[in-house]
């Protein structure tokens, strides 16, 4: 009997240990508990630094809602938004780019994110990675030159307006993984990086429309390869 105590004393320790070194790390992990680091919830898991702006917070994630909405029919993920518009804000919960999604549980946008062209972005991410599901997590089924092609394509972002090649295209579809598209940018930059894969994707819908690519995603959720359901759906 004292063993079990004492090994459930000791569990005890542990979770306690494990969660204090979480909230003691900055990190996405401090998101499970936003108020606890000074955020003010503003809407249906949504949290910032500036309520006086949640009005106009609330208005950005209904449009990018909307955006995505308007592209699959219905939305399967509501992830939770941490919005900063602080850098102190942005450093509590990791730092890093301008919007970051963890998988489709977790929106955390930047101070100078704070525009529909990136939370379109974002959202795009966390409804794709809801509708891979765990696999998504942990494989890449879709290359990812496709993924970010698609969420800047929806996004209409006006930072990509300027021509892309053929060339471009054929040099951006390399990225089938985070590794080759981390390479790649690093060979040009960013911009090059980005457009060129959402001119991609508009490549990819002059050829096989919107219908065609929700039909691609969908046949990737469901277990075909990408350049499986590609080569089926790409007119002959």
């Amino acid at each position: 009997m004292r063993i079990w105590a004492w090994l459930a004393g000791a569990a005890v320790f542990l979770v306690l240990a494990s969660g204090a070194a979480a909230a003691a790390i900055p990190g996405p992990q401090r998101a499970l508990c936003p108020q606890c680091f000074g955020l003010i919830a503003i809407g249906d898991d949504a949290f910032t630094d500036d309520p006086a702006q949640a009005d106009h917070f609330r208005q950005l994630m209904a449009t990018a809602d909307s955006a995505i909405a308007e592209f699959y029919g219905s939305l399967q993920s509501h992830p939770r938004y941490v919005l900063c518009t602080r850098p102190q804000c942005l450093a509590t919960f990791g730092g890093g780019s301008t919007g970051i999604t963890y998988g489709w549980q977790l929106i955390r946008i930047a101070p100078q994110g704070l525009r529909p062209a990136i939370l379109t972005h974002e959202r795009l991410h966390a409804e794709l990675a809801a509708r891979l599901g765990w696999r998504g997590l942990w494989s890449e089924p879709v290359p990812v030159w496709f993924n970010e092609g698609l969420a800047t394509y929806l996004a209409h972002d006006d930072r990509f307006n300027q021509p892309y090649t053929a060339a471009d295209i054929a040099w951006i579809k390399h990225a089938v993984d985070r590794v080759a598209w981390n390479q790649l940018l690093a060979e040009r930059d960013w911009i090059a990086g980005y457009g060129a894969a959402a001119a991609a994707v508009a490549e990819l819908n002059h050829h096989i429309g919107r219908n065609g690519l929700r039909d691609l995603l969908d046949m990737v959720a469901g277990g075909e390869t990408f350049d499986a359901a590609l080569k089926d759906l790409l007119p002959t």
